[in-house]
Formats: structure tokens, C-alpha cells, sequence
């Protein structure tokens, strides 16, 4: 397990005003972060669904919405199953406007086993009061153990209570950045204790933001 992290390294905080693209709105944002052990990499898949995009219905003072969120995990070429992940939720809000909110969200993660390779993932969310059925198109995934750097996370500048500590929360906008007065911090997973001196490139378009 020591193969997992060693540490965090806290690359840059940027301004979401500056530098951020707009974030069209979406059904759904997700996420993939990877990290190795020495046999198996636990894969994590993030997401959030803004409130506005499911169907609540009004039981006595609460409006009431329910949905599943289902990740199936094929070969390369999407034709032999490997394995799935799956998550129920029920949600209660106490307001209406709450329900038509795209800026509040249902958000969870779902763990899955891979070893290193090539995969094909499909992402399917149902929405239990409508009994409608969405089926994103299969996206590639590629697990290498052997790379020493990780994926970034992005987290903001909230943080959530959890067993009495405040732990930070991942920005997860499908790889965007909101236009937006937040600021953002990059954090790069380094695998390993052997990695003495890292240099960073930060590019947007063709313009060089950070450069350590």
C-alpha cells in the first residue's frame, strides 16, 4: 500500500476569474481519479447531478426525487464485461426552488477494482419517478501503474464536516473550471517516495500560466 501516495503535492491556486472557461450546464459531471496499489488499481469515479435535472415529487411538507447512477466497465472494444459499480440515492429538499437549482448538486463516488490496461466505460443514470433511462456514450480509460504522476484533483475552497473534521471538496466539473470568484487549488498525486524535484507547465491554449 505505500505505492498508493506518498504525498500531496500542492501545485497552484488560480483564479477562477482569470483563468476559468465557463461551464455549460450539464445532466451530469464526472470524474475518474486513479491510484495504484501493487496489484490492482482502485479507480474512483466522481459525480454530480445538478437538482435541476431530476424529476422530485411533493410528499406532505418534502420534495422527493430518486435516481441510480450505474457504471459498467467493458474491454477495449466495449465487447467483453469486466465489471460495474452501482449507487441509489433519494434526495429531500424542504423548497421548491431548491428542485429547479442547477447550482445545488447530488454527488457521490463509486469504487471499482482494474488492473492495469485498456477499458471502455459507459455511464448510465436512471431517474426513478420519470423511469427514464440516460446511456452516455462509452468512454476510453487507460490504468498504468507504472506512471509516477497522477491525474490532478481540483478541489475549492469549501469544505465539508465529516467525523469532526473539515475535510476539502473536489471541484469535479467534467475537467472544466467554473467563470467564476472561487479559487482553485491543483493538487498532484506522486507516486512513490522517490521523486525528489517535479517541473510543472500549466498551459492554456497557447499561453503559459505557471511555470515552476
Amino acid at each position: 500500500m505505500s505505492k498508493i501516495i506518498s504525498f500531496f503535492l500542492t501545485l497552484i491556486i488560480l483564479s477562477g476569474v482569470n483563468n476559468a472557461q465557463p461551464v455549460m450546464p450539464k445532466l451530469m459531471y464526472s470524474d475518474i481519479i486513479q491510484f495504484s496499489s501493487d496489484s490492482m488499481d482502485n479507480v474512483y469515479y466522481t459525480y454530480k447531478i445538478p437538482l435541476n435535472h431530476l424529476l422530485f415529487e411533493k410528499e406532505a411538507d418534502l420534495f422527493l426525487a430518486q435516481y441510480r447512477i450505474s457504471v459498467e466497465v467493458f474491454d477495449a472494444d466495449h465487447q467483453k464485461f469486466i465489471t460495474r459499480a452501482m449507487k441509489e440515492k433519494n434526495i429531500q429538499v424542504p423548497d421548491y426552488k431548491q428542485t429547479m437549482s442547477p447550482l445545488i448538486f447530488s454527488e457521490g463516488v463509486l469504487k471499482l477494482d482494474l488492473s492495469p490496461g485498456t477499458y471502455s466505460m459507459m455511464e448510465i443514470f436512471y431517474d426513478s419517478k420519470s423511469d427514464k433511462e440516460l446511456r452516455l456514450p462509452p468512454q476510453t480509460i487507460k490504468i498504468d501503474s507504472a506512471k509516477t504522476l497522477v491525474k490532478p484533483l481540483i478541489i475549492n475552497d469549501q469544505t465539508v464536516e465529516c467525523s469532526d473534521r473539515k475535510l476539502p471538496v473536489l471541484t469535479n466539473y467534467g475537467g472544466d473550471l467554473p467563470f467564476d470568484e472561487n479559487r482553485y487549488t491543483f493538487i498532484l498525486p506522486v507516486k512513490g517516495n522517490k521523486t525528489d524535484t517535479l517541473f510543472v507547465n500549466v498551459i492554456q491554449a497557447d499561453d503559459t500560466l505557471f511555470n515552476a
